[in-house]
């Protein structure tokens, strides 16, 4: 994972305790407004036939696998569509409905001394496997991870993260251009755009299907005075922008907005506007006493999950939040570091406790005043070191077990082909 990622967040030692964080930190959010709630009963439901979505990172060499800790049984470098062709292959064929792909800068950008900057390989890589998605029976859609773009585009480092910063500004105006122009508009027959549960599109003010795009949230985004531009950026001129050129509103998925040591931020939510449609994070771990593979993990990642729900019900109930907000969360197959192998998978089971969990905390909100309301998404997030390729453990697991999976989805009643 990266730095910036790995270092943001632990699950606290006590669960009770990051259950108290969570919970105070909503009564905090709601003695800002209104003593008295709206009358509508507002509570998170699991989301039916959620789509399934599965996260890449086209980064890799054939050297990236020099350093792993737990050697891959095929070394591929991420310019080799013929690897993604044969994985998108058996993703599909065991529930996966949409590719993800991360987004941390673009082709052909260079550094000041004409070098090419480390993140146009992957971006160039990422263009190629949009239509091999496509052609396995998925959807595709762009995963912008404002961190590592800023800081090898821009120069920024994490504190430095504020859209009232002009070059910050430049950069997601220019970033979102591109993926309308290069991704969205010439790849729309394999693009996701926002759906509802009936498949049918969903439309913005405009009329127009609004484009999936999910948004990795660096903290530093919080601050003040960043939110009101950040506002103005991310509903108003982006929203502009995607419509003179054909498209909707983008509906932005945003990652890690809750938990840790400032819980779920409203304030943030709220700065994304009329163009936020889910929440969702995967919390990264450091060790822990009681935990020793990765079906410990479960049910603690349950109970925050299930706290999240509850918190953004409260938010909703009090109009802090839109009540058609979702929360989508990620899980992960197989995570671990050099260092702590608490969250490898030692047997099948254990990933498909941790997948049914994550399917049963794909909520929406009870009563969202819409009858037909967005088709719902739990995320696979891969290692972004192994990427969901096929590693062995020392027990002999793959890192994705895709015959669990494909099986777990069937019997939740997910439907594998509908869009």
């Amino acid at each position: 994972m990266s730095t910036d990622r790995t270092a943001r967040l632990a699950l606290a030692p006590n669960a009770g305790v990051a259950l108290a964080c969570v919970l105070g930190l909503a009564a905090a959010a709601v003695a800002q407004t209104p003593p008295t709630p709206p009358s509508r009963k507002l509570a998170p439901v699991t989301a039916t036939d959620p789509l399934i979505a599965h996260t890449i990172y086209t980064w890799y060499t054939r050297d990236s696998f020099g350093r792993a800790a737990v050697q891959p049984l095929e070394v591929f470098s991420s310019d080799d569509t013929e690897h993604y062709r044969a994985m998108f292959s058996r993703l599909r064929a065991d529930g996966v409905d949409v590719i993800a792909g991360v987004l941390t800068g673009l082709p052909g950008e260079r550094r000041a001394d004409g070098s090419p900057l480390p993140t146009a390989y992957q971006a160039e890589n990422l263009l190629r496997v949009i239509p091999l998605a496509g052609a396995a029976g998925m959807k595709f859609f762009i995963y912008y991870d404002t961190a590592i773009r800023s800081y090898w585009k821009t120069g920024l480092r994490t504190g430095e993260l504020d859209v009232a910063n002009p070059r910050l500004r430049r950069q997601l105006v220019d970033d979102f251009e591109w993926i309308a122009d290069e991704v969205v508009k010439k790849h729309q027959d394999d693009y996701l755009f926002l759906q509802a549960q009936d498949g049918t599109p969903v439309l913005d003010e405009a009329g127009l299907p609004r484009p999936v795009i999910a948004v990795y949230v660096a903290r530093a985004l919080r601050d003040a005075p960043g939110l009101a531009a950040l506002r103005r950026v991310m509903n108003d001129e982006l929203a502009g922008m995607y419509h003179r050129k054909g498209l909707g509103r983008p509906a932005l998925v945003l990652d890690v907005v809750f938990w840790g040591g400032t819980s779920f931020d409203s304030d943030l939510v709220a700065a994304f506007g009329a163009n936020a449609v889910a929440l969702t994070s995967f919390c990264p771990v450091y060790p822990r006493d009681d935990v020793h593979r990765l079906r410990d993990w479960v049910p603690l990642f349950d109970k925050l999950y299930e706290q999240a729900g509850k918190e953004m019900a409260a938010l909703a109930r009090w109009g802090v939040l839109d009540p058609a907000m979702e929360l989508w969360p990620g899980v992960m197959p197989n995570f671990q570091t050099r260092s702590d192998r608490s969250g490898q998978a030692t047997d099948v089971g254990d990933w498909e406790a941790m997948l049914r969990m994550g399917l049963r905390r794909t909520v929406r909100l009870e009563a969202t005043p819409q009858e037909n309301p967005v088709r719902a998404m739990t995320i696979v997030y891969t290692d972004e070191f192994y990427e969901g390729t096929p590693l062995l453990t020392a027990g002999g697991l793959y890192t994705l077990p895709l015959t669990v999976q494909g099986s777990v989805l069937e019997e939740s009643g997910i439907n594998l082909s509908k869009f």
